[in-house]
């Protein structure tokens, strides 16, 4: 009796309480550089897996990534969520790249027209295309490098002691950095490994896009995770994000499956089949 009634038992748990995973939980704030107020993240990481949390002016966006399936889900305030694999990153990215062309043919024979006309219409086309934002002579965006230098130096973020980088962008800064050490933010080689993958996983947007909405930091290149940084328009700071908090901590395992009910929504906008 005594064995079958610790069966029952342990069946009911299973049963009634969630399986829990240890997870590392790190808080993020993020806006603009000297605002008041400011969104904040959070980030789980646990075995190959990620799920990032944001609170916006429409309510909660929630972005979850499984490395094992190379899926990544993202999930809307509308209860809708649009699904990626590596096929459609790829595939995005060769729209991407194709567009970029036809920008660069069409700019192309913009400027041989405007170059066959008397001076008082150029200028005057010129400064048409300036009001839309179309820069005369401008290229394209083509693919980008993005590189990390050390600047030297450490600073102290909180409660974490981080060693400064530039990001360079085709050589530009486009933003700084401070990254503490993986031990200093709890973050195993398991967690390093996930972080990886989802960077390789939009590698071929990231290229076209730099500093994509759900990239990875590069914690190759930095040797650590970015406790603070602050993006850069030319010389003016735009934006910046700050790890308030570090912890592990037991959490749902189902936090990084995709919940029940939610209506899918392809990549363009589109309604996909009902809820699942």
């Amino acid at each position: 009796m005594n064995v079958r009634f610790q069966t029952l038992a342990s069946t009911i748990a299973l049963i009634c309480f969630p399986a829990l995973v240890p997870a590392v939980v790190i808080q993020q704030e993020s806006g603009e550089v000297g605002a008041k107020e400011k969104r904040r993240a959070t980030m789980y990481l646990d075995n190959g897996k990620i799920r990032v949390e944001s609170e916006g002016q429409t309510g909660k966006t929630v972005v979850i990534f499984d490395g094992d399936k190379q899926m990544l889900w993202m999930i809307q305030p509308d209860n809708t969520y649009m699904e990626m694999t590596q096929d459609t990153v790829a595939g995005l990215g060769q729209q991407m790249s194709a567009a970029n062309d036809q920008m660069t043919q069409a700019m192309k024979q913009v400027q041989e027209k405007m170059a066959s006309l008397p001076p008082q219409q150029r200028a005057m086309m010129e400064q048409a295309m300036k009001g839309r934002g179309m820069m005369p002579g401008a290229a394209a965006p083509q693919q980008h490098v993005i590189t990390f230098q050390a600047k030297g130096g450490t600073d102290k973020v909180g409660n974490f002691t981080c060693t400064k980088y530039d990001e360079l962008t085709d050589g530009k800064r486009t933003a700084e950095l401070c990254a503490a050490s993986p031990d200093s933010v709890q973050l195993k080689e398991a967690d390093l490994k996930s972080l990886q993958a989802l960077r390789k996983f939009f590698e071929p947007m990231e290229k076209m896009i730099p500093r994509g909405s759900f990239t990875a930091p590069n914690v190759e290149q930095l040797k650590g995770f970015p406790v603070h940084s602050v993006n850069f328009d030319g010389d003016k700071p735009t934006m910046e994000t700050t790890v308030l908090s570090v912890e592990q901590k037991p959490i749902d395992a189902s936090l990084f499956t995709l919940p029940a009910g939610l209506q899918k929504r392809d990549m363009f906008g589109g309604r996909g089949r009902g809820p699942r």
